[in-house]
């Protein structure tokens, strides 16, 4: 009895979905300083990113648990005058940053750890 008990709790384990780990990564191509901000209804999920022209910045802190991004922001990108170049809006046509299938490239550098980029080029300031 004990060995069944034994094996349907390693059977269940092992059928779980492993936890995947996040991280999100913007990329400034532009030849402009940007602070690109993120606005929740929460407050405490607030973030304004200063990403230097030409490199990369991490937004926030590497995630872990099941499931993958989801971006529940609004999202706008400023320059160091304090202008707004762009806000994006999840339904707007063209290069979006709410559509992570098709303008964000995926990396898994470790097991289960994905790295999810988005390049801001000139074209998103447009």
């Amino acid at each position: 009895m004990k060995k069944i008990i034994l094996l349907i709790f390693v059977i269940m384990f092992i059928s779980c979905d492993p936890v995947s780990c996040t991280e999100e990564i913007i990329s400034n191509s532009t030849g402009s300083d940007l602070y690109v901000n993120f606005i929740s209804s929460d407050v405490s999920f607030n973030n304004e990113v200063f990403v230097e022209k030409q490199s990369r910045k991490t937004i926030g802190q590497v995630e872990c648990g099941l499931g993958g991004v989801l971006v529940n922001y609004s999202i706008y990108i400023k320059n160091s005058s304090n202008e707004i170049l762009k806000v994006f809006k999840e339904d707007i046509a063209g290069k979006n940053i709410y559509n992570i299938d098709e303008y964000w490239s995926v990396s898994e550098p470790s097991k289960n750890h994905f790295v999810y980029t988005y390049e801001i080029t000139e074209e998103d300031l447009e």
